[in-house]
C-alpha cells in the first residue's frame, strides 16, 4: 500500500526574496575518512523520469530535475525536458544546475569549519574582523558577528535600499574578492533596518559580509574556500560557477524567464560576485548537491560529519524564531511538518528546508531527519519577466511533493 499524508502538512511558507531567493519548506559515531566512504549509491535507485514528466509538462516547465536522499543514499532521482526551450536536446544525469541560495547553507558550513579551526569564532564581530573598515561605518554595525550575518539577524536590508551599493553591486566591476570588500564597505554606512541582533530581514548582503570576513582572515577567496573546504573534501567535482558559454552545443541547461524565453549563458545570465556567498552564482550537478545534503542530513541527525562535528551542526541547524512565525537557523528555515515525522511516539517531524532563485532558475530542498531523508528539486525557469497567473515556486512546491508523495513509498 502507497503511504500518504495530507497536502496541508507540506506547506512552504515565506514569501520570495529578490536575487538569491528564499522560502521557507518543507548513526554513525565516527566520521568517514574519504568522500567516498561517505557516498555510496543504493543498488537500486527508482526512476523519477516519468513521475517528472508529468509535472513538467502539467507545469509547463523547461525541464526538471530531483533527487530523493535516505541517509546517505540516493534511492530515487530523475530528470525530464530540455536544456533549452525551442531545442531538441534533453537534460542528462551530470547536468549542472543553479541552486541559489539553497547554497547559502554552503557558506555557513565553512565558515563552521574555519571556526571548528580556530581561524574565526561564531562571536567575531565586523569591527575585529575588519578593522580598516572600523572608523568608516556605522558603529551600530560593530559588534555584529558572523552568527548575527549568517542568521539575517545584522539589520541589513537586501541591498537596493542603498543606492550606491546597489549601483555598485550591477555594474560587476573589479575582482570576485575587490566586489565584496567594496560592497561591505557601502552596505554598512547604511542605517540598519533594526537594531542589530532584535530583529530579522533576509539578507543576501549579510552572506555578502560574511564571506568578505572569511576571505580577509584567509586571504582566500570565498571561491577558493567553498573548492578547498566543501567541494574537494566531499568530491563535489561540477561544484562552482558556470554556467558553460557553449552556445552552439548547449552544453548544459539554460536559465528561462518566467515566460519561457531562454537566457544565454553568459555574464548577465548569472549574478554579480558579491552574492555569490548567498547562492548567486553556484551550479553543479543534482548528484554533486545531494552529497552535501547527506552530510547536512548526518548533522541534523546528531552524527558527527565528514566537514563538521555533531555540535556545529546543531549550533548551525538550530533556529531563532523571526517576526513571520517560523525560525531561520543559518542557511536553514526550521519548521514542523507532519510527512516528516518519524516512527517514535514523540516525533515532531523537525524539516530544515530552503528556496533559492536568481529569477531564471528555481531549486527546493527539505532534510527530514527523524525520517533520515531528504528531497531535492530544480527548475530550470524562474519568476523574472513576471506575467504567469501561478509563480514558478507554487509549480515547483508541487513537483516537490509529488516527490515527497513518492520518497514516503520507498
Amino acid at each position: 500500500m502507497r503511504s500518504t499524508v495530507a497536502r496541508r502538512s507540506f506547506n512552504f511558507g515565506l514569501p520570495s526574496i529578490v536575487t538569491a531567493g528564499y522560502r521557507g519548506l518543507p548513526n554513525s559515531p565516527t566520521p568517514a575518512s574519504s568522500a567516498e566512504a561517505v557516498w555510496v549509491p543504493a543498488k537500486t535507485v527508482r526512476n523519477l523520469d516519468a513521475l517528472l514528466e508529468v509535472k513538467r509538462v502539467e507545469h509547463n516547465l523547461p525541464a526538471v530535475t530531483a533527487i530523493v536522499l535516505s541517509g546517505a543514499q540516493i534511492v530515487a532521482k530523475g530528470e525530464t525536458g530540455f536544456r533549452k526551450a525551442g531545442t531538441s536536446v534533453v537534460v542528462r544525469p551530470a547536468d549542472r544546475w543553479h541552486i541559489g541560495a539553497c547554497a547559502q547553507a554552503m557558506t555557513a558550513t565553512m565558515v563552521g569549519v574555519l571556526v571548528e579551526k580556530g581561524v574565526l569564532a561564531w562571536e567575531t564581530t565586523i569591527s575585529e574582523a575588519l578593522p580598516k573598515l572600523k572608523d568608516n561605518i556605522l558603529p551600530a554595525y560593530h559588534d555584529v558577528t558572523l552568527e548575527m550575518l549568517l542568521s539575517h539577524r545584522a539589520g541589513l536590508s537586501q541591498g537596493y535600499e542603498s543606492p550606491a551599493a546597489w549601483r555598485y553591486i550591477w555594474k560587476r566591476e573589479d575582482s570576485p574578492a575587490q566586489h565584496r570588500k567594496k560592497v561591505a564597505a557601502l552596505m554598512l554606512k547604511n542605517a540598519p533596518a533594526y537594531r542589530p541582533g532584535n530583529g530579522y530581514a533576509y539578507s543576501n548582503m549579510g552572506y555578502c559580509i560574511a564571506g568578505h570576513i572569511a576571505e580577509s582572515k584567509l586571504d582566500q577567496t570565498w571561491e577558493q574556500l567553498m573548492g578547498d573546504l566543501i567541494f574537494k573534501p566531499l568530491g563535489m567535482s561540477s561544484a562552482g560557477a558556470g554556467p558553460e558559454q557553449n552556445f552552439q552545443q548547449i552544453a548544459s541547461p539554460w536559465g528561462h524567464q518566467r515566460n519561457g524565453v531562454p537566457i544565454e549563458p553568459g555574464i548577465q545570465a548569472n549574478q554579480p560576485a558579491a552574492f555569490g556567498p548567498s547562492g548567486g552564482n553556484l551550479y553543479m550537478s543534482m548528484t554533486d548537491w545531494s552529497k552535501f545534503v547527506a552530510e547536512q542530513l548526518k548533522g541534523a541527525r546528531g552524527e558527527d560529519g565528514q566537514l563538521l562535528s555533531a555540535s556545529t551542526y546543531r549550533r548551525l541547524q538550530t533556529g531563532k524564531r523571526t517576526d513571520k512565525g517560523n525560525a531561520y537557523a543559518m542557511g536553514w528555515n526550521v519548521t514542523q511538518r507532519d510527512w516528516a515525522r518519524g516512527k517514535s511516539p514523540d516525533s515532531v517531524g523537525r524539516c530544515l528546508s530552503h528556496n533559492g532563485t536568481i529569477s531564471s532558475w528555481y531549486s527546493q530542498v527539505s532534510v527530514a531527519p527523524e525520517r533520515d531523508l531528504a528531497i531535492l528539486c530544480a527548475t530550470n525557469i524562474g519568476n523574472r519577466n513576471r506575467g504567469s497567473a501561478v509563480s514558478i515556486n507554487t509549480k515547483l512546491n508541487d513537483v516537490a511533493w509529488t516527490v515527497i508523495g513518492e520518497a514516503l513509498t520507498i
